[in-house]
């Protein structure tokens, strides 16, 4: 599974954008089967994907929660505030990420052309220098999602 496979090559699980830095230079195999996009049950209509993957050699999906998020309770002098960080989750089964009363909002299944967590990591790397300031009104999690 993919959280013995980083432990295995002493990945940086504590922190996500090092994660997937980390997994673009490591090469990790691995592919993306599907993805979900879910509307979370709770007051601050939040919002994050899960994402299927399968790592060569295990016949065991991992799923991964990702979603983007501010620095709640920052000062407001803080100059780190403004940055959006990513929080990651990996767990065998995709019920252990998600509530009973998170809302599907979207689904998508890699059939016949499956990207590599390799061009997954690519991607969100890409979206976090391409945009690296959390704005609760623009540049949130809906906007990730």
């Amino acid at each position: 599974m993919l959280e013995t496979l980083l432990h295995t090559h002493q990945a940086p699980l504590d922190d996500s954008l090092q994660l997937m830095y980390f997994v673009i230079q490591h090469e990790i195999g691995g592919h993306l089967e599907e993805l979900r996009w879910f509307h979370e049950d709770s007051t601050l209509q939040h919002e994050f994907i899960l994402l299927s993957i399968s790592i060569p050699g295990s016949s065991q999906l991992s799923w991964v929660r990702l979603e983007r998020m501010g620095n709640i309770g920052s000062h407001r002098n803080d100059k780190y505030s403004r940055f959006a960080r990513f929080q990651h989750a990996i767990a065998p089964s995709c019920y252990n990420l998600m509530n009973t009363g998170d809302v599907p909002i979207g689904q998508v299944k890699f059939e016949s052309t499956v990207p590599s967590l390799i061009v997954l990591a690519q991607l969100v790397v890409i979206i976090y220098e391409e945009v690296p300031n959390y704005t609760l009104l623009w540049h949130n999690c809906w906007w990730f999602s």
